[in-house]
């Protein structure tokens, strides 16, 4: 009953918040322009609090060059299907190869670890995200302005990456970390300081994102198909490619429950929230607009069933 109680107590306040952002659409407490408004919260102040502490407190050891590695090689993999089925299989979208790669670690991932696993373990999720994140915003971001006609340059495509606050963080972080610099400072009354400061200003992200994930959930049914199609070609790219990276990454490191979970929250995890910014015609937006809804909620399912077997894999 104790277990049941604390996957309820984790879940119930997702699917609330879930639930109150469908509702403040409905009721039109949020427009367009309030939803957004929430994204921006959350992507310009609360979330780079959230990802510099992971990235502080990450361990920078030999084991972060293999978990980067594995990592960085499963994207380009589940990338390279992507563009392959596309080409094989009829009746999939043009944007297939960006909808099974790459995750939405940021604004989705970090959150709902957070809520899994709690701030002392944050910084193996930060682990597991480098080697998605360098691909997301090299590789991935790259060929998807080529495939859309983006019509920024690229010197003004890298700057955009430069300025963003959660990518400013992430360099922080990692540069503390990878120099040795954050052992001193955790080890340092500042260390107190700053695990407080980032603490607090990153609470409100997870009910954040939710709200504004719950106010886009429109289903339409006309896009129910292709939605579905690539939605079960993601989740079996995942399974195959992701189920190997995992065996491969506990055959060269020692088995880590708390990294093992990272994994699989990554691999859960729907495709980066970015696709619908480099959509340009009106179906384009709408199929990628559902999709990405669609598939939210089946991680928030899939989330459920992590809970429930956290405590096998921990051993709690």
């Amino acid at each position: 009953m104790n277990a049941f109680e604390g996957v309820l107590g984790s879940l119930l306040p997702i699917l609330m918040t879930l639930g109150l952002g469908m509702l403040a659409r409905r009721t039109g407490l949020l427009d367009e322009a309030g939803a957004g408004t929430l994204k921006k919260v959350v992507s310009r102040i609360t979330l780079p609090f959230v990802i510099f502490q992971a990235f502080l407190t990450a361990d920078y050891g030999t084991d972060m060059a293999v978990v980067f590695l594995v990592v960085a090689v499963l994207c380009l993999i589940t990338f390279a299907a992507g563009f392959w089925i596309r080409k094989k299989a009829r009746g999939m979208s043009p944007l297939l190869p960006y909808t099974v790669a790459g995750y939405e670690m940021g604004m989705l991932g970090y959150p709902l670890f957070m809520i899994l696993v709690g701030a002392p373990y944050m910084g193996r999720f930060a682990k597991v995200d480098l080697g998605q994140v360098l691909f997301v915003f090299s590789l991935y971001l790259f060929m998807l302005r080529r495939q859309t006609g983006g019509e920024k340059s690229l010197k003004e495509a890298l700057m955009d990456i430069i300025r963003n606050p959660v990518m400013v963080a992430l360099a922080l972080g990692l540069l503390l970390g990878v120099t040795g610099l954050a052992a001193g400072i955790m080890a340092s009354p500042a260390g107190a300081q700053i695990t407080s400061i980032t603490g607090f200003v990153g609470a409100p992200t997870a009910a954040l994102i939710l709200l504004a994930i719950g106010f886009d959930f429109r289903p339409n049914p006309a896009l129910l198909g292709p939605v579905m199609k690539a939605l079960l070609v993601r989740l079996a790219l995942a399974a195959v490619f992701g189920g190997l990276a995992v065996f491969l990454l506990f055959l060269f490191l020692p088995f880590d429950p708390y990294l093992l979970l990272a994994m699989i929250m990554m691999l859960i995890l729907p495709a980066p929230f970015v696709l619908p910014v480099y959509s340009h015609n009106a179906q384009e937006k709408e199929f990628v607009s559902m999709y990405l809804s669609t598939s939210t909620m089946v991680t928030i399912l899939l989330f459920a069933v992590l809970l429930v077997i956290k405590p096998l894999i921990i051993g709690a």
